[in-house]
């Protein structure tokens, strides 16, 4: 079973069609599971994403990908005032902005996975990517 590492960090804040990501496809960690971001973007309601390759060290996916070479994404709504604050709650989402941060999860899940009748095209393409 292929393993990979989804990193939504404040997917469903901020803008609901603004989407930042990391790796880039010129980043040295770039890979099949970014890219399929990269393409299911606008399916999922968002804009092209911004790349910020700036970020790639200082969060989570970068231990994934350097220590154990998995293939890693990391997306993001971008900061705002209460950036990984106490002050951050689900309600502080709106439900049309997490829908893809729950799609995206869902995609993921090894639970919800069994609990699907079957794989959504978005959850076909990550496995996909995974498998190349």
């Amino acid at each position: 079973m292929p393993y990979a590492n989804v990193n939504l960090d404040m997917v469903g804040r901020n803008d609901a069609k603004y989407l930042e990501m990391t790796p880039s496809p010129e980043h040295e960690h770039t890979n099949a599971l970014a890219q399929a971001a990269i393409e299911l973007a606008p399916s999922e309601g968002f804009d092209p994403p911004t790349y910020v390759d700036r970020d790639f060290e200082r969060s989570d996916q970068a231990s994934f990908a350097e220590g154990l070479g998995l293939p890693v994404v990391y997306l993001s709504a971008g900061e705002h005032p209460d950036y990984t604050s106490p002050a951050t709650t689900s309600t502080r989402s709106t439900p049309t902005r997490s829908r893809a941060s729950r799609a995206s999860s869902c995609a993921c899940s090894t639970r919800c996975r069994a609990r699907r009748s079957g794989p959504s095209p978005a959850r076909r393409a990550m496995s996909d990517a995974l498998a190349r």
